[in-house]
């Protein structure tokens, strides 16, 4: 969904913020106050990303809502996302347990590269996702935002079918038995957040792991 380099310049921003959430249940930027499945993250209001970040929803990630979930319309108004980086890594948190998300929708966008080329995951054997590339050849226009977009018909889903066997660590959605791991940085996933996606973030044993997650429809 976004370029290497909008990948790059995220990281580095939080990074350059550096107050990390400590992943406690505790955690005052949410209402209530409390956070049933905490992570280790910055949230894009405390960055000053908020207002851009909720253009860009409407703007470039509606569309794509609208297609591949036709029953769920985005909210125009309000703040109805929750929208923040995560950072698993050995020494701090280097895992998420399975978890429902608190939203209709969430978007998950790898930041940085797996493999062992950044951060390395378990040594575990699973099934993995074919990636397949789908072209929404009425929708061939050039939507950018201050260069960090790509074009919309050149985004790309990774849909819930098996088909090889792969090593690393990554999400894994425990009921369809699926593990996305080595995602391209600036490509994501779309999938429903409250119901049917149990899923959970594989442990990171080397290196620094970043994801991006929006919580649309909070």
């Amino acid at each position: 969904m976004f370029s290497s380099t909008f990948a790059s310049h995220l990281i580095d921003e939080c990074e350059a913020f550096g107050q990390w959430s400590g992943g406690d249940h505790k955690d005052e930027r949410i209402q209530g106050g409390y956070e049933p499945v905490p992570t280790q993250d910055i949230h894009f209001k405390q960055i000053g990303f908020h207002t851009s970040w909720k253009y860009i929803i409407q703007t470039y990630l509606r569309p794509i809502t609208s297609y591949y979930f036709p029953s769920f319309a985005l909210p125009t108004k309000g703040d109805s996302t929750l929208d923040f980086v995560v950072r698993y890594r050995p020494d701090k948190q280097d895992y998420l347990r399975p978890h429902h998300d608190a939203s209709t929708v969430t978007l998950n966008v790898a930041l940085n590269q797996g493999g062992g080329v950044e951060y390395e995951g378990a040594n575990k054997q699973i099934l993995i996702a074919n990636v397949i590339s789908y072209h929404i050849t009425n929708r061939k226009k050039k939507l950018l935002a201050h260069n960090i977009l790509l074009p919309l018909y050149r985004i790309y889903l990774q849909p819930l079918t098996l088909t090889y066997l792969h090593k690393g660590g990554g999400t894994r959605f425990v009921r369809q038995n699926c593990t996305l791991r080595n995602t391209t940085p600036g490509w994501g996933t779309l999938s429903p957040g409250r119901l049917t996606h149990l899923h959970e973030g594989l442990k990171t044993t080397k290196g620094t792991r970043y994801i991006l997650v929006s919580f649309i429809d909070q």
